[in-house]
Protein backbone atom coordinates (compact mmCIF):
# COMPACT_ATOMS: atom_id res chain seq x y z
CA UNK A 1 0.00 0.00 0.00
CA UNK A 2 2.68 2.54 1.04
CA UNK A 3 4.82 1.58 -1.95
CA UNK A 4 1.87 2.30 -4.25
CA UNK A 5 1.22 5.68 -2.64
CA UNK A 6 4.91 6.63 -2.81
CA UNK A 7 5.12 5.70 -6.48
CA UNK A 8 1.99 7.75 -7.23
CA UNK A 9 3.34 10.77 -5.35
CA UNK A 10 6.68 10.50 -7.16
CA UNK A 11 4.90 10.37 -10.50
CA UNK A 12 2.69 13.34 -9.62
CA UNK A 13 5.69 15.35 -8.38
CA UNK A 14 7.52 14.73 -11.63
CA UNK A 15 4.43 15.69 -13.63
CA UNK A 16 4.01 18.91 -11.63
CA UNK A 17 7.67 19.88 -12.10
CA UNK A 18 7.42 19.23 -15.84
CA UNK A 19 4.18 21.25 -16.06
CA UNK A 20 5.66 24.21 -14.14
CA UNK A 21 8.80 24.23 -16.28
CA UNK A 22 6.70 24.17 -19.47
CA UNK A 23 4.53 27.06 -18.25
CA UNK A 24 7.59 29.04 -17.10
CA UNK A 25 9.19 28.65 -20.52
CA UNK A 26 6.13 30.29 -22.10
CA UNK A 27 6.32 33.40 -19.87
CA UNK A 28 8.10 36.37 -21.52
CA UNK A 29 11.44 37.32 -19.99
CA UNK A 30 10.22 40.80 -19.00
CA UNK A 31 7.25 39.34 -17.13
CA UNK A 32 9.47 36.74 -15.41
CA UNK A 33 11.69 39.54 -14.10
CA UNK A 34 8.64 41.45 -12.88
CA UNK A 35 7.21 38.39 -11.09
CA UNK A 36 10.58 37.70 -9.48
CA UNK A 37 10.72 41.26 -8.19
CA UNK A 38 7.29 40.91 -6.57
CA UNK A 39 8.94 38.79 -3.87
CA UNK A 40 10.66 42.05 -2.80
CA UNK A 41 8.83 45.12 -1.57
CA UNK A 42 9.28 48.82 -1.12
CA UNK A 43 9.25 50.06 2.48
CA UNK A 44 8.71 53.67 3.49
CA UNK A 45 10.05 54.30 7.01
CA UNK A 46 8.30 57.40 8.28
CA UNK A 47 9.81 59.64 10.95
CA UNK A 48 8.89 63.01 12.46
CA UNK A 49 10.16 65.23 9.64
CA UNK A 50 11.51 62.83 7.06
CA UNK A 51 11.15 59.46 5.47
CA UNK A 52 13.48 56.81 4.14
CA UNK A 53 12.71 54.55 1.21
CA UNK A 54 14.02 50.99 1.37
CA UNK A 55 13.96 47.87 -0.75
CA UNK A 56 13.30 44.88 1.49
CA UNK A 57 14.27 41.45 0.18
CA UNK A 58 14.51 38.07 1.85
CA UNK A 59 18.19 38.76 2.56
CA UNK A 60 18.44 42.45 3.40
CA UNK A 61 16.91 45.87 3.85
CA UNK A 62 18.66 48.18 1.39
CA UNK A 63 18.24 51.94 1.59
CA UNK A 64 17.28 53.59 -1.69
CA UNK A 65 17.22 57.17 -0.47
CA UNK A 66 15.94 59.72 2.02
CA UNK A 67 13.10 62.22 1.61
CA UNK A 68 12.99 65.48 3.54
CA UNK A 69 9.27 66.10 4.00
CA UNK A 70 9.78 69.69 5.17
CA UNK A 71 12.48 70.98 2.84
CA UNK A 72 11.29 69.33 -0.38
CA UNK A 73 8.47 71.35 -1.93
CA UNK A 74 7.22 68.36 -3.92
CA UNK A 75 8.70 65.25 -2.29
CA UNK A 76 6.70 62.92 -4.56
CA UNK A 77 9.09 63.78 -7.39
CA UNK A 78 12.00 62.79 -5.18
CA UNK A 79 10.34 59.39 -4.61
CA UNK A 80 9.64 58.98 -8.33
CA UNK A 81 13.28 59.79 -9.13
CA UNK A 82 14.50 57.21 -6.59
CA UNK A 83 12.24 54.56 -8.05
CA UNK A 84 13.38 55.29 -11.61
CA UNK A 85 17.02 55.27 -10.54
CA UNK A 86 16.66 51.79 -9.08
CA UNK A 87 14.58 50.38 -11.92
CA UNK A 88 11.11 50.40 -10.36
CA UNK A 89 8.16 51.10 -12.61
CA UNK A 90 5.11 52.92 -11.29
CA UNK A 91 1.63 51.97 -12.45
CA UNK A 92 -0.35 55.14 -13.20
CA UNK A 93 2.30 57.14 -11.39
CA UNK A 94 1.96 55.15 -8.15
CA UNK A 95 3.81 52.24 -6.54
CA UNK A 96 2.75 49.75 -3.83
CA UNK A 97 4.72 49.96 -0.60
CA UNK A 98 4.73 48.96 3.04
CA UNK A 99 4.43 51.88 5.42
CA UNK A 100 6.62 51.44 8.49
CA UNK A 101 6.29 53.76 11.50
CA UNK A 102 9.16 54.66 13.79
CA UNK A 103 9.03 52.88 17.15
CA UNK A 104 9.13 56.11 19.18
CA UNK A 105 5.83 57.25 17.67
CA UNK A 106 3.70 54.32 18.82
CA UNK A 107 2.77 52.47 22.01
CA UNK A 108 4.14 49.00 22.69
CA UNK A 109 3.37 46.95 25.78
CA UNK A 110 3.14 43.38 27.01
CA UNK A 111 -0.14 41.99 28.32
CA UNK A 112 -0.90 38.81 30.24
CA UNK A 113 -3.95 36.81 29.18
CA UNK A 114 -5.42 33.38 29.94
CA UNK A 115 -4.35 30.66 27.51
CA UNK A 116 -8.01 29.99 26.68
CA UNK A 117 -8.04 33.35 24.87
CA UNK A 118 -5.69 32.06 22.16
CA UNK A 119 -8.49 30.59 20.05
CA UNK A 120 -9.98 34.07 19.45
CA UNK A 121 -7.09 36.27 20.54
CA UNK A 122 -7.92 39.15 18.20
CA UNK A 123 -11.39 39.59 19.68
CA UNK A 124 -10.07 39.34 23.24
CA UNK A 125 -7.35 41.94 22.64
CA UNK A 126 -9.87 44.27 20.98
CA UNK A 127 -12.32 43.88 23.87
CA UNK A 128 -9.68 44.50 26.56
CA UNK A 129 -7.60 47.12 24.75
CA UNK A 130 -8.75 49.96 27.02
CA UNK A 131 -7.72 47.94 30.10
CA UNK A 132 -4.10 47.77 28.96
CA UNK A 133 -3.73 51.00 26.96
CA UNK A 134 -5.23 54.51 26.98
CA UNK A 135 -7.26 53.66 23.85
CA UNK A 136 -10.44 51.84 22.98
CA UNK A 137 -10.53 49.56 19.96
CA UNK A 138 -12.31 52.23 17.89
CA UNK A 139 -9.62 54.78 18.74
CA UNK A 140 -6.52 52.88 17.64
CA UNK A 141 -5.14 50.26 15.29
CA UNK A 142 -3.29 47.40 16.92
CA UNK A 143 -1.23 44.32 16.17
CA UNK A 144 -0.26 41.51 18.51
CA UNK A 145 1.87 38.40 18.70
CA UNK A 146 2.34 35.72 21.34
CA UNK A 147 5.81 35.82 22.87
CA UNK A 148 5.41 33.22 25.63
CA UNK A 149 3.10 30.36 26.60
CA UNK A 150 3.13 29.28 30.25
CA UNK A 151 1.44 25.89 30.05
CA UNK A 152 1.68 25.31 33.79
CA UNK A 153 -0.04 28.55 34.70
CA UNK A 154 -2.23 28.46 31.56
CA UNK A 155 -1.22 32.03 30.68
CA UNK A 156 -0.11 33.87 27.56
CA UNK A 157 2.29 36.81 27.26
CA UNK A 158 1.31 38.92 24.27
CA UNK A 159 3.34 41.69 22.66
CA UNK A 160 0.89 44.48 21.79
CA UNK A 161 1.53 47.37 19.39
CA UNK A 162 -0.97 50.22 19.35
CA UNK A 163 -1.17 53.23 17.02
CA UNK A 164 -3.77 55.99 17.51
CA UNK A 165 -6.02 56.33 14.49
CA UNK A 166 -5.18 60.03 13.88
CA UNK A 167 -1.49 59.06 13.57
CA UNK A 168 -2.42 56.21 11.22
CA UNK A 169 -4.49 58.57 9.06
CA UNK A 170 -1.70 61.15 8.99
CA UNK A 171 0.92 58.55 8.00
CA UNK A 172 -1.33 57.10 5.28
CA UNK A 173 -1.91 60.59 3.90
CA UNK A 174 1.85 61.26 3.76
CA UNK A 175 2.45 57.99 1.88
CA UNK A 176 -0.38 58.76 -0.54
CA UNK A 177 1.09 62.23 -1.14
CA UNK A 178 4.35 60.52 -2.12
CA UNK A 179 2.42 58.52 -4.78
CA UNK A 180 2.75 55.29 -2.80
CA UNK A 181 -0.17 52.89 -2.36
CA UNK A 182 0.04 51.44 1.15
CA UNK A 183 -0.34 47.65 1.18
CA UNK A 184 0.48 47.20 4.87
CA UNK A 185 1.40 49.24 7.95
CA UNK A 186 4.00 48.05 10.45
CA UNK A 187 6.08 49.42 13.28
CA UNK A 188 9.86 49.37 13.10
CA UNK A 189 12.08 47.97 15.81
CA UNK A 190 13.40 50.52 18.28
CA UNK A 191 16.52 52.16 16.88
CA UNK A 192 16.27 50.19 13.64
CA UNK A 193 14.40 49.83 10.38
CA UNK A 194 13.24 46.22 10.36
CA UNK A 195 9.66 45.33 11.24
CA UNK A 196 8.91 44.67 14.90
CA UNK A 197 5.16 44.24 14.58
CA UNK A 198 2.58 42.62 12.36
CA UNK A 199 0.27 44.44 9.98
CA UNK A 200 -1.76 47.20 11.64
CA UNK A 201 -4.28 47.59 8.85
CA UNK A 202 -7.79 46.41 9.76
CA UNK A 203 -9.02 43.06 8.50
CA UNK A 204 -11.47 44.65 6.05
CA UNK A 205 -8.83 46.78 4.32
CA UNK A 206 -8.23 46.07 0.61
CA UNK A 207 -4.66 44.92 1.18
CA UNK A 208 -5.55 42.44 3.89
CA UNK A 209 -8.67 41.28 2.08
CA UNK A 210 -6.66 40.66 -1.08
CA UNK A 211 -4.03 38.75 0.86
CA UNK A 212 -6.70 36.72 2.63
CA UNK A 213 -8.33 35.84 -0.67
CA UNK A 214 -4.97 34.76 -2.05
CA UNK A 215 -4.33 32.53 0.93
CA UNK A 216 -7.86 31.13 0.67
CA UNK A 217 -7.48 30.42 -3.04
CA UNK A 218 -4.12 28.78 -2.46
CA UNK A 219 -5.61 26.67 0.33
CA UNK A 220 -8.56 25.63 -1.83
CA UNK A 221 -6.28 24.73 -4.72
CA UNK A 222 -4.03 22.70 -2.43
CA UNK A 223 -7.03 20.93 -0.91
CA UNK A 224 -8.41 20.14 -4.35
CA UNK A 225 -5.07 18.70 -5.44
CA UNK A 226 -4.83 16.55 -2.30
CA UNK A 227 -8.40 15.32 -2.76
CA UNK A 228 -7.65 14.47 -6.39
CA UNK A 229 -4.64 12.41 -5.34
CA UNK A 230 -6.68 10.65 -2.65
CA UNK A 231 -9.49 9.93 -5.11
CA UNK A 232 -6.99 8.52 -7.59
CA UNK A 233 -5.38 6.32 -4.96
CA UNK A 234 -8.80 5.08 -3.80
CA UNK A 235 -9.78 4.34 -7.40
CA UNK A 236 -6.59 2.35 -7.98
CA UNK A 237 -7.06 0.46 -4.73
CA UNK A 238 -10.73 -0.30 -5.50
CA UNK A 239 -9.82 -1.51 -8.98
CA UNK A 240 -7.11 -3.70 -7.52
CA UNK A 241 -9.56 -5.16 -5.01
CA UNK A 242 -12.07 -5.96 -7.78
CA UNK A 243 -9.36 -7.57 -9.89
CA UNK A 244 -8.20 -9.64 -6.91
CA UNK A 245 -11.80 -10.73 -6.19
CA UNK A 246 -12.35 -11.76 -9.82
CA UNK A 247 -9.08 -13.68 -9.83
CA UNK A 248 -10.06 -15.49 -6.65
CA UNK A 249 -13.49 -16.36 -8.10
CA UNK A 250 -11.95 -17.64 -11.33
CA UNK A 251 -9.46 -19.73 -9.38
CA UNK A 252 -12.28 -21.23 -7.29
CA UNK A 253 -14.40 -21.98 -10.39
CA UNK A 254 -11.42 -23.50 -12.17
CA UNK A 255 -10.69 -25.64 -9.14
CA UNK A 256 -14.31 -26.86 -9.06
CA UNK A 257 -14.31 -27.62 -12.79
CA UNK A 258 -11.04 -29.50 -12.48
CA UNK A 259 -12.55 -31.62 -9.71
CA UNK A 260 -15.66 -32.34 -11.83
CA UNK A 261 -13.56 -33.31 -14.86
CA UNK A 262 -11.44 -35.59 -12.73
CA UNK A 263 -14.54 -37.23 -11.28
CA UNK A 264 -16.04 -37.78 -14.73
CA UNK A 265 -12.78 -39.26 -15.86
CA UNK A 266 -12.89 -41.80 -13.08
CA UNK A 267 -16.51 -42.61 -13.98
CA UNK A 268 -15.70 -42.99 -17.69
CA UNK A 269 -17.74 -39.96 -18.80
CA UNK A 270 -16.08 -38.11 -21.69
CA UNK A 271 -15.14 -34.45 -20.83
CA UNK A 272 -17.23 -31.69 -22.42
CA UNK A 273 -15.61 -28.71 -20.68
CA UNK A 274 -12.43 -27.22 -22.05
CA UNK A 275 -10.32 -25.74 -19.30
CA UNK A 276 -8.04 -22.82 -20.15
Amino acid sequence: MMALVQSLLTALRGLAQWWISEIAAMVPERLRRRLARQADRLVLLLGESGATLYLETRQELRMLGEIDLRADAEPQYRVAALLRRHGFAQDNGRAPACLRLAADRVLRTTVDLPMAAESNLGEVVSFELDRHTPFRADQAAFAYRIIERDVGAQRLRVDLTVVPRPLMAEAMAVASGLCLDVTSVEVAERGGSYAASGNLLPDDSPAVAHSGHGILNYGLATTAAVLAVIAFVIHVQSTQRVDDAIARERAAVKKSITAVVALKGRLGVPPIINLR
